[in-house]
């Protein structure tokens, strides 16, 4: 096999098994250790040895973690990435594959193994004595549009530390501040709605320094309010419709979060993407959507709506064309809720809301459309997420 690019990381996590099939490990917790390109394997008998370019400190606090990546395209398949992962809990590895080489983008693993995929590894260890410990913990304490505040807690008896906040450093990157002497540090001067890399290391003295542990945040969107229910994102014009759009696509999450729409507002033509599972407050105002496709795109106010979500006493006018490719829903408020196999039991409220769209499609007879929502895919079991539509016409 020749693997157009073959990357091995490695990490610790503490647990006695596998939760459910979404429980991977993620990146934060991984340190890549290998990176190549045109690498052939299994031209000769016997294992093929690669020596990591960054050597892992296995601190023996933890399961070792080791997901191994690759890019191939064999057999008349095209080029993807699949990925493999271990631990000392399970005889297997699983496997999963992915047209993009990020690892936080498959939280799964599969339920069985294709062998043909699965990677077999032996491990030459080098025994030595860790001197300096990296913290065993980051958290985040605050965020706002500019700023990041973490905390972590210290290895026992350390009482330096450095942080850098950027993509992953190395032994000789200048940190962002060095020499900490409080386990806190706020970054500031950052985007809005962006997603960063906040990395922390332990000073030992002597030069020794530890590896760094990373936790990935996102800087808020720049609204005026705070996102509580009294007091609520406020949502003034086209541009803060679209600014919570680019929050959304860039990972930001709604949940628990509460937005009102302090005006009418006209010609939205992009529906609100990913899955809102906030508080949308319409406040008696018509949002006007101008929206046409003629690609795979789900179509409506919102794309799809979670667990927790409530949208209300909003109005929607104008005009929607939907997708020429079967499979893909429109409709005026959410174009589609699907809760099968989500384990959030927060139930989900549409209420007071007015759908005054034209609808157009060329293809009835495989379109899924709908007034309020295009397709509720619910399992409505007891337990479950539930939908509730209220008063809405």
């Amino acid at each position: 096999l020749v693997f157009n690019e073959l990357k091995i990381y490695m990490g610790e996590r503490s647990r006695g098994y596998f939760e459910s099939a979404t429980d991977w490990t993620p990146e934060d917790d991984l340190t890549l250790v290998y990176s190549g390109s045109n690498i052939t394997l299994g031209d000769t008998p016997g294992w093929h040895e690669l020596v990591l370019e960054t050597p892992f400190p296995y601190e023996h606090e933890g399961d070792l973690v080791i997901v191994v990546s690759k890019n191939l395209a064999q057999g008349g398949y095209w080029s993807r990435w699949y990925f493999s992962s271990t631990s000392p809990n399970v005889t297997t590895l699983q496997w999963f594959s992915s047209e993009d080489n990020n690892v936080m983008d498959f939280p799964t693993t599969a339920a069985t193994t294709i062998h043909e995929y699965r990677a077999d590894i032996k491990i030459n260890i080098t025994p030595y004595t860790l001197i300096c410990h990296k913290p065993v913990e980051i958290e985040v304490s605050h965020t706002s549009g500019t700023e990041i505040s973490i905390t972590w807690t210290p290895y026992e008896g350390t009482s330096a530390w450095d942080v850098y906040i950027g993509d992953t450093p190395t032994a000789s990157t200048t940190p962002t501040a060095s020499g900490l002497t409080s386990p806190s540090y706020t970054f500031t001067g950052l985007n809005s709605a962006t997603a960063y890399k906040c990395h922390v290391r332990t000073r030992c003295g002597e030069g020794e320094v530890s590896t760094w542990k990373r936790i990935s945040v996102m800087t808020e969107p720049d609204f005026i309010g705070e996102g509580t229910e009294s007091c609520p994102y406020l949502l003034y014009s086209k541009s803060d419709m679209e600014a919570l759009n680019t929050a959304i696509g860039n990972g930001w999450s709604t949940y628990g979060k509460h937005f009102k729409v302090m005006r009418d507002i006209a010609t939205l033509t992009e529906p609100l993407q990913g899955t809102f599972r906030g508080d949308f407050d319409g406040d008696g105002h018509t949002l006007s959507l101008d929206m046409h496709t003629e690609t795979g795109d789900h179509q409506a106010l919102f794309v799809a709506i979670g667990p927790g979500a409530r949208i209300h006493d909003v109005t929607v006018r104008g005009y929607i064309t939907g997708s020429l490719l079967s499979g893909f829903c429109t409709a005026g408020i959410v174009a589609f809720i699907a809760t099968d196999g989500m384990t959030d039991t927060d139930d989900m409220f549409i209420s007071n809301c007015i759908n005054k769209v034209e609808i157009t499609t060329s293809r009835i007879s495989e379109s899924i459309i709908g007034g309020i929502v295009g397709k509720y895919s619910g399992d409505n079991s007891e337990n479950g997420s539930h939908l509730h539509i209220i008063g809405c016409k």
